[in-house]
């Protein structure tokens, strides 16, 4: 750069006049391509966007604000303003430049056109999407989606008949277009054809272009001339919808519009100016008077106190909607004419997306290519007329080939063949080829003759006819024996053809139409079928043939071990993996095997015709036969949910399928011999096993007791009888407990009893009247421990009932079942291994083997688990003789597995630990030190973007049930029984609100447990022993219940817990971050939220409506404090709850969480029906509204 000022101007000229001419050369040069075309448009935008700068600073070097240059040109005269000699300046400069050349004599002197002559070699970089293929098209894709997906949008529009649409705006009704939704698809829709169109003309003038249109619109607009605009006038002053919160024009009735919810109405009336109090539905009325009539209408009891806006809204509201259609319809005009202006690219667009409909992958791939090369390929000689006049075949590069090349392969020698028609053949090479074609095949199977070896050379018909009769001669056959012979495939088309497929089109395969829709087809489906079949090598699909059933045989039994092992283990554990594991296998179980059983078919019937395949046949259908056993033998896990009970139809009907399937198998390879009588053997054993698996999931689904009218009076009388002879011995036993502890089997066989009688609430029907009077359970579990072991004893019943073989197994059929099958599997293994192992493979003895061995350490195992159950023996003759010799046998297998009935656990979830995130320092604790921020990214920001439910999950613990805790539940429930009263010991709600104010159980429950952490974190006397167990127990049952809320929301049947959980949680949160405080310990959280959380008792109606309750629980903690019993109302509190929740939730559900380990809820739920409690703790779920708060 120059050092004067005279010097930069001149610089600047130069650099301007030296662009000019850049551009002029450029523009000189005509582009080939689109790619060139644009390239060559920015660089010419560059330069001139250059020269404008280089102007603008000129025009400040001439305008000359600081006397710059006055005082340089006044320097030309001699002398500067300062007084100091120019010449002697101008002679050290001088001296300085000669100073620098000699030091530096081989410095090159760089042209400064060199310089600018390189702008004409650049390729700027355009930014432009697949889809666009620079610039050629439009990429819509996601305005379309944002179309398509509106209120003003067609959602069958296809995106080739959007790009015909989405420039006529006018077709748009106009209600339509005064959305905020509508607005901003238009904002976008322009922003995109404003930034496309500046991408690929970027010499237009756009700003040119847009205030000539806006001129002719607001002459236009002046004139209510736009199209689509007209008549755009406000009547009346109404106010339209559109203009408040909620858009009215979507809501016909107001029933509808109370859907919203109360904040969004109470909104929209504060907009309007109108009272906001009331109910949900009064709020709804009240704003839907507005569609209709104008605010200054409106009686002014609607308007709130103080309120002007039913006295200005209407002109404000009209001024406002003018200038937002005004807003709309400019944008509109500037969009069309873009339209026009991109006119060929969208038709372009349009019938490239029809074309892509219709092209297959590989063709638009090789379009692209070609037009992309087009360019490259183009020069002079393509112009000219190729000179072929000896009419020379064309090679591969569009020319004729050579001569000499031509006379090599005698090109112009020619071969007819009678046998495809007398076509003619060119060239000994096509004629010798031809013979292995589609064409010579053709005519060779249309006389009858095969194709092979012995024919090749033949070209007449008649030297063919009399060779293949001398052939059938020599080997006194009439058919062609391809075991012997090979045939010539067609290599172009009949490679793809199986034999069958090839029959069918042979009868038409009659002329050169034929042909043509023959390649055609082959081209479009066989040539993408044989490369899909042969991603894999060919060694790899003949092993997978040969290994596909041994798999699949495997895989069945490894999932029937797991089922076996992790069904009985989920009775009494809550870990998720296992409940992962058990679904993943219970539902692939069956799919695998009958997969297996289709593969077996499948290979029968390819094979039937082959003496080498019988025996393997004959093992396969022995292992259809375990394959149907796999499908019934699942003893600890007949369901996975008390929803598949209900389905026992369809098991039934997967019953006779399967098991048809299996004897289709088995008569496709009978053969008298010891294999197939053992075959018979196994699929009895299989069908009974089958058969149990569905019986015992339709005695699911019923209740004994509830039968027939006649007979269930008759079964009430008999049990009746019984009942009372026993009554007195299960009394005076129950009453013992207090002195003497009750053995084990005492309590089973009382918590039979019991289950027999309340079993249907599993189903959600009542207990039969006179049971309840006969066994009145005032005189019956007189102890804590002895009542919750036998309620444990009944749910582990209800267990079995609904999950297991356990009923069928204790009974006389099911023991005579599993006896037989005992011995059956033991015989056939026994005489397989004596009469079979000689006469298969090696790897299918071991496969059989394995499947044998499996099948009779499934049935001990299952024998095990199910022995160690509670169920009595069968009442029979001959079991009671036989009892005495299998005590002992189930005694031993009760100390081989576990005694364990439920998990004995409680869930733990709480709501403040969540909101402050305290447990993510504890997450991978332990972690090594380089690993520490992938253990931060993973835990701290990747998990809660996944999904919050993960983040829940990640809090949740276990707590095991204290014996402290089941006692205070149970002397609770007995303090209920003998004061006779029902509801709640006292009215929690007055702690929080006045009596006409609604409180659900769902809020109720996030109050007090976050009133609860708040007591406790800030309880001066935490040491204090006499409010230890109480203490812990609001605790305990406190996080218990907010599990129950969160995670088990089909336990809570009314209300929106959910939405009242989150929105709780992000109020706390928010308060936090408001501080910007760093992660406090809990205390600290505590103390701060009571001292510093803003919260007026008087708007807690307003807390209640919006779901965000932590205001409402820190006043509750308050008033909490100033108590002295407060811990002894809190347990109280939740120990009511926790009673009250578990007779809200269906029995159904109670089952259901059998699964999972067991639940807390369960035990007491099961325990207030058999003290006849329910309806004590029976509360209404809401209170109808006074007359006070129906008004206004």
């Amino acid at each position: 750069m120059s050092s004067t000022l005279l010097e930069v101007t001149r610089s600047a000229h130069e650099e301007v006049e030296r662009l000019e001419r850049l551009i002029v050369k450029d523009l000189q040069n005509e582009p080939t391509s689109n790619k060139d075309r644009l390239f060559q448009s920015h660089r010419v935008r560059n330069m001139i966007d250059t020269i404008i700068s280089t102007t603008d600073k000129l025009v400040e070097i001439y305008e000359d604000k600081d006397n710059a240059r006055k005082d340089e040109i006044a320097a030309l005269g001699g002398q500067t303003a300062a007084g100091t000699n120019v010449f002697s300046a101008f002679y050290d400069r001088l001296k300085e430049i000669r100073e620098y050349h000699r030091r530096h004599p081989a410095a090159r002197v760089v042209d400064a056109n060199e310089e600018f002559e390189g702008l004409l070699k650049e390729e700027p970089q355009i930014e432009f999407s697949g889809e666009e293929a620079l610039g050629r098209y439009l990429d819509l894709h996601e305005l379309f989606n944002q179309f398509i997906n509106s209120k003003f949008g067609d959602p069958s529009t296809e995106y080739s008949t959007y790009l015909d649409v989405f420039s006529q705006p006018h077709k748009i009704p106009h209600k339509l277009k005064l959305t905020r939704q509508y607005k901003e698809y238009m904002e976008n829709l322009l922003e995109y054809l404003i930034y496309f169109f500046q991408r690929t003309e970027p010499l237009q003038d756009l700003d040119r272009i847009f205030s000539k249109i806006e001129t002719e619109f607001e002459d236009q607009w002046a004139n209510n001339a736009v199209e689509g605009w007209e008549n755009m006038g406000q009547e009346n002053g109404h106010v339209p919808a559109q203009h408040t919160v909620i858009d009215l024009d979507y809501y016909s009735t107001v029933e509808e519009l109370v859907e919203v919810g109360p904040e969004k109405l109470k909104e929209a009336l504060a907009a309007l100016g109108l009272k906001t109090g009331g109910t949900v539905q009064q709020r709804a009325e009240r704003l839907f008077l507005t569609k209709n009539t104008p605010l200054e209408k409106l009686d002014k009891k609607h308007f709130a106190k103080g309120s002007r806006v039913f006295q200005q809204n209407g002109t404000a509201a009209a001024l406002q909607q003018d200038e937002n259609s005004k807003e709309i319809a400019l944008m509109e005009a500037k969009m069309q004419k873009l339209c026009d202006l991109l006119d060929e690219t969208i038709a372009r667009t349009r019938d490239n997306i029809v074309k892509k409909q219709a092209l297959t992958y590989e063709e638009i791939e090789a379009e692209r290519e070609e037009e992309e090369t087009q360019a490259d390929t183009e020069s002079d000689e393509d112009d000219q007329q190729i000179y072929n006049p000896l009419k020379l075949p064309m090679g591969w590069d569009g020319k004729p080939i050579p001569y000499w090349l031509y006379k090599l392969h005698g090109l112009g020698q020619e071969f007819k063949c009678e046998i495809c028609g007398n076509y003619s053949y060119w060239g000994r090479r096509a004629f010798e080829r031809h013979f292995k074609e589609w064409r010579h095949q053709h005519g060779m199977r249309c006389l009858g003759i095969p194709n092979t070896k012995n024919f090749n050379e033949i070209t007449s018909i008649e030297e063919a006819k009399d060779l293949w009769k001398k052939i059938q001669e020599r080997q006194g056959v009439n058919k062609w024996r391809p075991d012997l012979e090979e045939e010539y495939e067609d290599k172009e088309v009949f490679d793809y053809l199986d034999d069958e497929a090839y029959m069918l089109i042979l009868p038409t395969y009659s002329n050169f139409v034929f042909v043509f829709l023959v390649k055609v087809f082959n081209s479009w489906v066989f040539l993408e079928t044989r490369k899909l079949i042969q991603v894999f090598p060919g060694p790899v699909r003949k092993l997978w043939d040969n290994w596909e059933l041994r798999v699949l045989v495997l895989v069945s039994l490894t999932m029937q071990l797991s089922l076996l092992h992790l069904g009985s283990r989920r009775r009494y554990s809550a870990k998720t993996w296992i409940r992962m594991v058990l679904w993943l296998s219970y539902l692939s179980a069956d799919s695998v095997a009958t997969v297996a059983l289709g593969v077996i078919l499948n290979d029968q019937g390819n094979s039937r015709d082959c003496n080498d395949s019988q025996l393997q046949n004959e093992l396969t259908a022995f292992w259809a036969s375990f394959l149907l056993l796999h499908l019934g033998d699942r003893d600890t896990i007949t369901a996975y949910a008390v929803q598949d009970n209900e389905l026992w139809l369809r098991h039934l009907l997967g019953l006779v399928v399967q098991f048809g399937v299996a004897l289709y198998i088995f008569l496709m390879s009978w053969k008298a011999n010891w294999l197939s009588f053992l075959t018979i053997l196994m699929f009895l054993r299989g069908f009974i096993k089958f058969a149990e698996r569905t019986w015992v999931m339709r005695l699911a689904n019923y209740d004994p007791s509830f039968m027939r009218p006649g007979r269930r009076h008759k079964v009430l009388d008999k049990i009746t009888d019984k009942l009372k002879v026993k009554k007195h011995l299960v009394m005076r036993r129950l009453r013992a407990c207090r002195d003497v502890n009750c053995t084990g089997e005492d309590i089973q066989k009382d918590a039979f009893r019991l289950f027999k009688i309340y079993r249907c609430l599993f189903l959600n029907q009542k207990v039969i009247i006179s049971y309840q009077l006969l066994f009145h359970n005032s005189s019956i579990f007189l102890d804590s421990e002895a009542a919750w072991k036998t309620i444990e004893v009944e749910l582990g019943f209800a267990y079995d009932v609904f999950y297991t073989k356990a009923p069928f197994f204790f009974t006389a059929w099911g023991f005579i079942f599993r006896f037989l099958s005992f011995t059956s599997i033991l015989f056939v293994f026994v005489l397989f291994l004596l009469k079979e192992r000689h006469k298969h493979l090696q790897t299918d003895l071991i496969i059989t083997y394995l499947l044998l061995v499996g099948a009779i350490l499934i049935e001990i195992y299952a024998f095990i688990l199910l022995s160690n159950s509670d169920w009595p023996w069968p009442d029979f003759e001959l079991m009671k003789h036989l009892q005495p010799l299998f005590a002992p046998i189930r005694n031993c297998c009760a100390k081989l597995t576990s005694k364990q009935r439920w998990s004995n656990s409680m869930a733990q979830l709480n709501l403040l630990s969540l909101c402050l995130k305290d447990k993510f320092d504890q997450v991978g604790h332990g972690t090594p030190k380089p690993f520490a921020n992938l253990r931060e990214l993973v835990f701290n920001q990747m998990l809660l973007k996944i999904n919050g439910e993960l983040e829940i999950l990640l809090y949740r613990t276990h707590k095991q049930v204290s014996p402290k805790l089941k006692d205070l539940v149970y002397n609770t429930f007995r303090e209920k029984l003998s004061s006779n009263s029902n509801g709640f010991s006292e009215e929690y709600d007055n702690y929080i609100t006045d009596e006409t104010q609604i409180v659900e159980i769902y809020q109720r429950i996030v109050i007090w447990h976050i009133a609860t952490d708040l007591c406790l974190y800030t309880d001066s006397d935490v040491n204090e022993p006499n409010n230890k167990l109480r203490r812990e127990v609001s605790k305990d049952i406190s996080d218990y219940m907010m599990y129950i809320l969160v995670m088990c929301p089909f336990v809570l049947s009314i209300g929106n817990a959910i939405v009242c959980f989150e929105n709780t949680s992000e109020s706390i949160k928010n308060f936090f971050q408001e501080k910007k405080l760093p992660r406090l310990p809990k205390a600290n959280a505590c103390a701060m939220l009571i001292s510093e959380y803003e919260a007026s008792s008087d708007n807690v109606d307003v807390y209640l409506l919006t779901d965000s309750l932590c205001p409402i629980a820190v006043l509750l903690a308050k008033k909490l404090s100033q108590l002295d019993g407060k811990w002894e109302i809190l347990s109280k509190f939740w120990v009511e709850n926790l009673a009250y929740v578990a007779t809200l939730c269906q029995g159904k559900n109670h089952a259901q969480q059998l699964r999972k380990g067991g639940e807390f809820l369960t035990h007491v739920w099961l325990l207030i029906e058999q003290f006849n409690l329910a309806e004590s703790f029976q509360r209404s779920r809401t209170r109808p509204l006074e007359e006070d708060d129906m008004a206004g």
